[in-house]
């Protein structure tokens, strides 16, 4: 059981912030752990509804933890804030405070994305002298984004700013204007990853991705679902402060307060504190050279005072709110903490995996039930109305070794919506193959396997594409046509109960190409080489079953 405590503070251009204490039965027996939020949540984003949160982490180890919300939090009203405003008003008197109230003389920070921005800059300008440890996550002094996002904030931002002064990805649940609604409808039209509204807004507002933040993979399903109350406005300013820094190659100051110099990187860094500067390997908001940016020039300042972590299998914000952080992330923040991470990057950095792939993809058709053959239950669904949908999630994690498989096997996980039964129905295994041998070495299957239960019943959804190049052009309809058998059981051994035709059309095939995502990527030559390949294997195949 955790209790908690919100301390308000008052900064010196009259904002209201606060800091939320947080303990567990026991006193803590260590000192403070600030942690500090991104733009557009709040505190809270650090407690997910998962069994244990980064918050509960670091209380179970004895620390004293505590939760800024600074002016950008979606706690307090819409306001035109920068970086520069929370580097110089907000991190500096939320220190003082939780050193007040915890009488300790230092603390150690845990620090994110625009937090993590604006706590740099008034750590390296000399503002926060109290603070003996930071660990920095996705993105500190060096913003690097992929291509795409760079076009966003030097293309799309200046004419979004003309028609309002905030996003907000709430707008996916209600869009209150005109501007709003048409940020969605053009949301709607790009973004197919998921059925999250909140989710697909939050990936179009902060950067390049099908999603942006997160893999959905390391999320479960009721952190999906919180994550539509933890996003909000957040305001333009902060978008052209952005594209003026990734311009520049490090951040910039939007105003000219006389307590941050003009380059925050053009000078020496004012701080004595130890730094960790930490990222997921498939971070698309910012890309992980960004911190290996920031830990280089820090290197040459103060030699030995900095360590690099980079996360494998993680993004931008999953490292504190996925399922299985606590497995595979909290300890190495725990590790950094008490400064058991070495400074050499070779160490540190842990070994990202193999390249692969992600991608959804949608096929729909007539089927019926009592019938075995595919082609007799797409009849009968066209005669009763009935219709089933396969909405799968293909996942290949490691490309070589799925393009040398001879059945070229990869992971199939979704969700099926079946007339009789209902939409939306789970998944719970399944099976994936791309161009596998058949008995007739002129035939190759596609296959396509789900798993579900419906009323207490284990179904299994077995469906096929045969590639074989008969009379005619039919390359086309025979890569976008799903014979498929419904068994009653575990496996496609059980009794056939239903069949049906499933295609995916040109419209589901651009929904599939947008929804691409290259795993394990370190930077945008990665995205390159794993689309690269994975399209070479695929026409290749293609060549030899209709060209040859």
């Amino acid at each position: 059981m955790l209790w908690e405590r919100v301390v308000p503070f008052e900064t010196d251009d009259g904002r209201h912030c606060s800091v939320i204490q947080v303990r567990g039965a026991r006193a803590p027996e260590r000192g403070p752990v600030l942690l500090v939020h991104g733009a557009g949540v709040r505190a809270n984003i650090f407690r997910p509804p998962v069994p244990v949160t980064l918050v509960h982490y670091l209380v179970a180890q004895g620390y004293d933890v505590w939760l800024e919300n600074w002016r950008a939090s979606t706690e307090f009203p819409p306001n035109l804030w920068t970086l520069d405003q929370a580097a110089v008003y907000d991190h500096p008197r939320a220190v003082e405070t939780v050193c007040r109230e915890s009488g300790a003389a230092t603390i150690k920070a845990v620090i994110h994305c625009q937090g993590s921005t604006s706590f740099m800059m008034a750590a390296v300008a000399g503002l926060l002298p109290q603070v003996e440890l930071i660990i920095s996550n996705a993105v500190s002094l060096h913003p690097v984004v992929p291509g795409f996002s760079r076009f966003k904030l030097n293309a799309a931002v200046p004419l979004v700013g003309l028609l309002t002064p905030y996003l907000n990805p709430q707008w996916g649940l209600f869009a209150p204007g005109l501007t709003a609604k048409a940020i969605r409808l053009l949301v709607n039209l790009t973004h197919h990853e998921c059925d999250n509204a909140v989710c697909k807004q939050v990936s179009f507002t902060y950067g390049t991705g099908f999603p942006t933040l997160w893999d959905h993979e390391n999320l479960d399903e009721a952190t999906h679902e919180w994550i539509k109350g933890e996003f909000g406005h957040v305001p333009l300013r902060f978008f052209r402060q952005m594209a003026a820094s990734v311009r520049n190659g490090s951040l910039l100051p939007a105003e000219r307060l006389p307590e941050l110099p003009a380059d925050p990187c053009g000078q020496p860094p004012k701080t004595d504190a130890r730094i960790v500067l930490m990222t997921g390997a498939r971070n698309r908001c910012f890309l992980p050279e960004s911190q290996r940016r920031s830990f280089e020039w820090l290197e040459r300042h103060r030699p030995g005072r900095q360590s690099l972590l980079v996360i494998p299998g993680y993004g931008h914000l999953d490292v504190f709110i996925g399922k299985d952080a606590a497995r595979d992330v909290f300890p190495s923040i725990v590790a950094a903490i008490e400064g058991a991470l070495p400074s050499n990057p070779e160490v540190t950095e842990m070994t990202t995996g193999p390249l692969g792939i992600r991608f959804r993809e949608t096929m729909a058709g007539h089927f019926s039930l009592d019938e075995s053959l595919p082609h007799a239950g797409e009849r009968g669904g066209k005669r009763s109305g009935t219709t089933l949908a396969m909405h799968a999630t293909v996942t290949i994690r490691d490309m070589e070794r799925f393009i040398s498989d001879p059945d070229h096997a990869g992971e199939l996980t979704g969700h099926i919506d079946f007339t009789p039964f209902g939409t939306g129905i789970p998944a719970h295994h399944g099976k994936f193959n791309l161009f596998s041998p058949s008995d007739d070495p002129q035939k190759k299957y596609m296959v396509y396997e789900l798993g579900f239960e419906h009323d207490g019943q284990p179904y299994y959804l077995a469906g096929r594409k045969e590639v074989k190049d008969d009379p005619g052009f039919d390359l086309w309809s025979d890569t976008t046509t799903l014979f498929t058998r419904l068994h009653a059981g575990e496996d496609a051994s059980a009794p056939v109960v239903g069949a049906g035709v499933l295609t995916l059309g040109v419209t589901d095939l651009l929904k599939l190409i947008s929804t691409m995502t290259v795993l394990g990527a370190r930077g945008v030559g990665d995205n390159a080489a794993a689309l690269g390949k994975f399209g070479r294997f695929f026409l290749g195949e293609l060549w030899e079953s209709y060209a040859e």
